[in-house]
């Protein structure tokens, strides 16, 4: 993701911040990557105090999930505003037009979740254009230490953490109710959620939605490998799947891939040998990409 920020915006200089758990032992390879790109990275340890016992999942929801929503309380007082990126995005366009998004006086700017949006659990889809993702977001850092945002977010999870129909998507579900009328849709270029080309939730939606959808693909800012991860599989996210290859590439992780549960590795031989099939199925038709984003002549 890193990598991707600097080599798509060679002309800019970043401050970035890196939050990190208690866990981590060794930033040479981010001094390594600032220095390459001339640029400055910040190793921020977390106290995960205010935060210990909040709902986690394996493999989905860790604490450090919970730590975007103490960037406030993080961050310098000399830092008025912020852009907020998951670990998991490539950027592949020029990011200074999301940095001078105007928030007009709101608490937050993010991309609404496609999917959660149209086919969410309870309140998520009685606002449909409102439930942002919080994978990307542009936060107005001053008004949330003017009033208290962190510890009202915070305090919503600790009320309803037991509820499933108000934190079911945990931090992200936090900060759309907390925020319900403080915060800012963006265009879906910002955020743009791989996770729509899954056939079951193409479908979904209207002839119109899919052609805005491929519409804003053509300026993608920054692409959200929700669903199915590009270093897990190579299903057929085609130029997508490519600019995250190249990024890789030009990473100081080239080598890199996460680890697959040994379960799911029995699971992928046992489909792969008793039911070729079936797999060979999955793997073509459920990830689909419509032939005007293979196109795109920014990939």
């Amino acid at each position: 993701m890193l990598t991707s920020l600097f080599e798509s915006n060679k002309d800019c200089r970043f401050e970035v911040f890196v939050f990190v758990d208690d866990t981590f032992s060794n930033n040479m390879s981010f001094v390594k990557l600032g220095a390459r790109y001339k640029q400055r990275i910040n190793i921020v340890a977390v106290d995960d105090s205010k935060i210990a016992g909040l709902p986690v999942v394996e493999g989905w929801v860790t604490s450090p999930t919970y730590y975007r929503l103490l960037a406030s309380e993080l961050l310098p007082e000399y830092i008025h505003k912020s852009i907020y990126l998951d670990c998991d995005v490539i950027v592949s366009g020029d990011i200074k037009p999301l940095w001078k998004v105007d928030l007009e006086g709101m608490a937050v700017a993010g991309v609404k979740d496609y999917y959660l949006s149209k086919c969410g659990r309870g309140w998520r889809n009685d606002t449909p254009n409102d439930y942002i993702n919080a994978g990307v977001l542009v936060v107005d850092l001053d008004l949330w230490r003017k009033e208290g945002i962190s510890g009202l977010v915070l305090d919503y999870l600790w009320t309803n953490r037991d509820d499933k129909s108000k934190v079911y998507y945990m931090d992200q579900d936090a900060l759309n109710a907390v925020l319900l009328d403080k915060k800012l849709v963006l265009p879906e270029r910002f955020n743009y959620q791989v996770d729509i080309f899954n056939k079951n939730h193409w479908f979904y939606y209207s002839e119109e939605q899919r052609n805005c959808f491929i519409e804003e693909g053509k300026a993608v800012t920054v692409i959200h490998y929700l669903g199915m991860k590009p270093w897990r599989s190579r299903k057929n996210f085609g130029p997508l799947f490519n600019r995250w290859e190249e990024m890789r590439r030009k990473s100081l992780w080239p080598n890199c891939r996460a680890y697959i549960p040994w379960k799911k590795q029995i699971k992928f031989w046992v489909k792969r040998t008793f039911f070729p099939r079936l797999l060979r199925h999955q793997l073509k038709e459920l990830w689909f990409m419509p032939k005007e984003l293979c196109l795109f002549p920014s990939f």
